[in-house]
């Protein structure tokens, strides 16, 4: 089997540049000089005017949407895109080198934040309609329109095949990354961080059974979601663990054990008939996030690989992946995200 060099990664990225620069270079000699001066005065007068429909038709999108809101398109990407709109309707070849650079990055920036393809590229060719029909509107003549929008047809294909590319090689680099953070960033020891947790999962059904044997009204007691154990298992325990199902039942049965909890919650004492059933309910669900964590715990191994040699820390190479999972967690269970950066400098 052979492997994959540096210099062979690096040959191929040379290669390709010299293809793109090549074809690119190849539909600027092929395009008029009217042609650029149609698109030149469209990108002056419309590109913003694109700008705002691009972003208009991705807020409606409900996959769009979700990346996306009124008040960051407003702040910072509705000034960026029309940028990008006049870079590739004037470009002629002055700056082309720069310009293959720039749609590398806006991959590298997607491929971060986990955009997916598929949006990225139905947004350009919806962009691409519109300025269709205003090339069409403004050509005088049908070569002129043809040949303006042969241009613009090309050259938005090139620039999201390039951001394409390189969102696959990033999108590459992190799933390792994410694979190697999941095997070994945050159990120091797997037998440690099991009794860890399976005492903080008892203490919280001691905590319940305590507060209801005592007559606690059930809707002052702490639910298992807002639990030490549920908050482990959400921002950690999850990327240590590599079957979804499992994690997703217990996920699923945290939520149940809440429910059936808030079911009896009428602020009242409750009689021996009505918390027995309770109790029993509760202490089988608590059971079964046990035993799918033993199992889980199982397949843990420690690997040392990744983390700081003095501190035991991870290093920074672990840092988009752990900001992906907490943006990812903070976007779908809507709460709101604090980051907060320190520099420690010895004296």
């Amino acid at each position: 089997m052979s492997l994959i060099t540096d210099e062979t990664r690096e040959s191929c990225e040379v290669d390709y540049n010299q293809v793109i620069k090549s074809e690119w270079g190849q539909i600027i000699a092929l395009t008029s000089a009217e042609a650029f001066n149609l698109l030149r005065s469209i990108a002056t007068q419309k590109a913003s005017e694109f700008a705002d429909k691009f972003y208009g038709y991705m807020l409606k999108d409900s996959d769009a949407a979700f990346f996306l809101s009124s008040q960051q398109v407003h702040d910072s990407l509705h000034g960026a895109m029309t940028k990008w709109i006049t870079s590739i309707l004037t470009n002629r070849g002055e700056h082309l080198t720069d310009l293959i650079n720039y749609q590398k990055k806006i991959g590298e920036v997607h491929a971060r934040i986990g955009i997916p393809v598929d949006l990225v590229e139905r947004g350009a060719r919806r962009l691409k309609w519109h300025i269709y029909e205003d090339i069409e509107k403004h050509a005088e003549e049908k070569y002129l329109c043809f040949d303006a929008i042969r241009f613009t047809s090309a050259s938005v294909d090139i620039a999201i095949e390039i951001m394409s590319k390189s969102y696959s090689k990033s999108h590459n680099i992190e799933a390792k990354n994410e694979e190697s953070y999941r095997l070994f960033s945050i159990l120091e020891n797997a037998s440690i961080e099991r009794e860890r947790q399976n005492a903080s999962l008892l203490n919280w059904e001691n905590a319940f059974i305590f507060s209801v044997a005592t007559g606690t009204p059930l809707n002052t007691i702490q639910e298992l979601n807002d639990s030490d154990f549920a908050l482990w298992f959400n921002h950690k325990g999850k990327s240590n663990f590599s079957d979804s199902q499992r994690i997703q039942t217990i996920s699923e049965t945290i939520k149940e054990t809440d429910n059936c909890i808030q079911r009896y919650s009428n602020g009242v004492l409750l009689t021996q008939q009505d918390y027995a059933p309770l109790l029993k309910s509760v202490r089988s669900k608590i059971h079964k996030i046990n035993v799918l964590l033993g199992s889980l715990f199982d397949e843990v191994q420690k690997l040392e690989s990744g983390k700081d040699t003095l501190t035991l820390l991870l290093n920074r190479r672990f840092l988009p992946t752990i900001l992906r999972h907490e943006i990812s967690l903070a976007m779908h269970s809507s709460i709101p995200l604090c980051i907060v950066m320190i520099d420690i400098y010895p004296k």
